[in-house]
């Protein structure tokens, strides 16, 4: 990571995304399939030598988000929406430094990474369907979404790039590999109507997501599966 005295813009282009909820054993895996990453900081001020953490301790943050949902307590939205916002990479070079005075700084992306956000969902009766990254009251707390661009553009050459040819790539479609075969599209039951959401759920979390509070209050239901 390189320390700069300036923001370098940083614009990408069609975001591949993915929206899911998971047991805390289930992202543990996740981790462990996907090897070493680290998480950096990006939305806020931090000190030197701070904002950046390992799995494990994204695990511990994350941990009681959703043994919250297990016992039919509400996250809280405003705690959540920043410790869910880092970014994964395998690598610091895709980032930079900018001090801020005061031993303070921002840690700033310049390459592709993947970028973390926490998910909140909502079902629109005119579509008939459920929508991720919706922001309000009437909305479903639903784990994290992690993205990924397709392209991006070069803050010095202006050049558009795609983000197949870079570091964090494998990294993104080991997640892809791992949400595909440990989660399912959520069958969510809306009155006596099953919609098939592609939004993700973890297997083991069907033995509980029916306490998620949420849901509860909407009347919504998850489907068995078998």
């Amino acid at each position: 990571m390189r320390n700069l005295d300036h923001i370098v813009p940083f614009q990408v282009s069609k975001l591949v995304r993915v929206p899911f909820l998971v047991d805390k054993e289930e992202l543990a895996d996740l981790f462990t399939y996907v090897g070493e990453i680290q998480f950096y900081e990006v939305q806020k001020v931090t000190q030197e030598g701070e904002g950046i953490f390992s799995s494990a301790e994204f695990l511990d943050r994350y941990t009681p988000y959703v043994e919250d949902l297990k016992s039919g307590r509400l996250p809280l939205y405003s705690r959540y929406r920043s410790l869910f916002s880092p970014v994964l990479s395998i690598t610091s070079d895709v980032l930079y430094s900018l001090g801020v005075g005061g031993g303070r700084r921002l840690l700033k992306v310049e390459k592709p990474s993947v970028q973390m956000q926490v998910n909140q969902i909502a079902f629109s009766p005119t579509e008939g369907e459920f929508r991720t990254q919706v922001y309000g009251q009437d909305t479903i707390t639903w784990g994290i979404q992690l993205s990924f661009p397709h392209l991006f553009q070069d803050p010095i050459t202006q050049e558009i790039i795609e983000a197949k040819h870079f570091i964090n790539t494998p990294l993104f479609r080991a997640i892809q590999k791992w949400i595909r075969a440990n989660t399912r599209p959520t069958p969510f039951l809306v009155g006596k109507k099953r919609i098939n959401a592609p939004i993700r759920l973890g297997k083991q979390c069907f033995s509980w997501i029916e306490n998620h509070p949420q849901l509860k209050e909407k009347g919504i239901g998850i489907a068995r599966v078998d």
